[in-house]
């Protein structure tokens, strides 16, 4: 049974595969984290460019019918990895601003990302042709905090504060977790805002999108139940990803860890 697979540089992207998994409860997912170079939000394009074309040689050998860039700083390199496989190839950006700006339609969105992200400018662009405002915050400290399980200690919430207080949080319509790690410390970041603003996670977008647009016609239902299968693959400690896991309640079948050297 062919998988979908599902990449990121460490845990965030299980955000998104959570918001999948009741969508497809008979679908086999393969969940891709390497966690050895992780986070890549400060790591520069090329570096990235090259890190991708390994990952996506590496995973076509599991003959996937779906390839989901479960990570939006790699999602802007999202032709690096169509480059190597036959299947359909979704990043997390698109479904984010399509949702944002045709059902939110939200006017001034700001974006909680990564450094590359965030300088990156594809949010920007995608919405600047949707004519909406949007303005990205670089965040990429929260990602280590949240990969080592401190999203409940003090010292995360002062520095969420720290990034948040110098911004006119009132001025936005719409905040976006424009990094799929940001999902895990919602509760947190939600005492910031204003109970009546529009939090957007692309997870939700990304499931969304899946059931409504064209990846349903790859994604049959299947005659029998309850065969869903989760394996997660790390170029990390499986050790250290079993506690993240447990940390924040989060499914699994298999994880094996996998030697990817940095150099194509």
């Amino acid at each position: 049974m062919q998988p979908i697979i599902l990449i990121d540089s460490g845990i965030g992207g299980l955000t998104v595969l959570k918001s999948l998994l009741p969508l497809m409860p008979n679908e086999n997912f393969i969940y891709f984290a390497d966690q050895k170079y992780c986070p890549y939000g400060n790591r520069k394009d090329n570096y990235l460019i090259i890190r991708l074309c390994k990952i996506a040689q590496f995973i076509n050998h599991y003959n996937p019918k779906l390839v989901i860039i479960a990570c939006n700083t790699a999602s802007r390199f999202k032709w690096t990895v169509e480059k190597f496989l036959t299947c359909p190839v979704l990043d997390v950006i698109t479904p984010t601003v399509c949702h944002v700006s045709k059902v939110l339609k939200a006017k001034k969105v700001l974006i909680l990302a990564t450094k590359s992200t965030a300088n990156g400018g594809a949010y920007q662009t995608l919405f600047a042709k949707e004519n909406v405002f949007a303005k990205a915050i670089p965040c990429s400290e929260f990602v280590e905090k949240i990969e080592n399980m401190q999203i409940y200690q003090n010292d995360f919430y002062r520095l969420v504060d720290n990034k948040l207080r110098l911004t006119n949080l009132q001025s936005y319509d719409t905040i976006i977790y424009g990094c799929t790690h940001f999902g895990f410390a919602d509760k947190i970041f939600r005492q910031f805002f204003n109970e009546n603003k529009n939090i957007v996670e692309c997870g939700n977008c990304v499931a969304e999108f899946v059931k409504s647009n064209q990846y349903c016609a790859i994604l049959p239902h299947q005659n029998f139940a309850n065969s869903q299968q989760i394996q997660i693959l790390t170029t990390g400690d499986c050790k250290k990803l079993i506690k993240q896991l447990d940390f924040y309640s989060l499914k699994y079948s298999q994880i094996s860890n996998v030697e990817l050297s940095e150099n194509c």
